[in-house]
């Protein structure tokens, strides 16, 4: 990886990690027109079956209890664990296409020896 794009990745990563933390801090008590008509329109055993199925449930840790630094604990994982998928995917798929180019680049040298001959 160039340089460049090392520092680049380094200054997205550190601004997404400063906005998760602050995020919790500055968010309304208030909950948005989807979360309250969700609220409004299910029951209790639905809320209890969706709690269960997440592992941050309403953007914060069980163990730590809901309070705000739970959140940003909370979003900062979350933050770190889809930058890093993101990234295995990106290299994953760039790999397979620099050996893809690899064996045509050898294929092509190939041929070209074949035909001097």
């Amino acid at each position: 990886m160039k340089a460049r794009t090392r520092k680049i990745l380094a200054f997205g990563t550190l601004m997404a990690i400063i906005i998760a933390v602050a995020a919790p801090f500055l968010a309304s008590d208030n909950p948005d027109g989807l979360e309250s008509t969700a609220e409004d329109f299910e029951s209790a055993d639905d809320k209890e079956s969706q709690a269960h199925d997440s592992p941050m449930p309403d953007y914060s840790i069980p163990a730590l209890g809901e309070n705000e630094y739970s959140g940003a604990i909370a979003i900062v994982l979350g933050t770190v664990i889809t930058l890093l998928i993101v990234l295995g995917l990106f290299y994953g798929l760039t790999a397979g296409k620099k050996r893809s180019n690899k064996s045509e680049k050898v294929k092509a040298k190939g041929s070209d020896e074949s035909n001097r001959s």
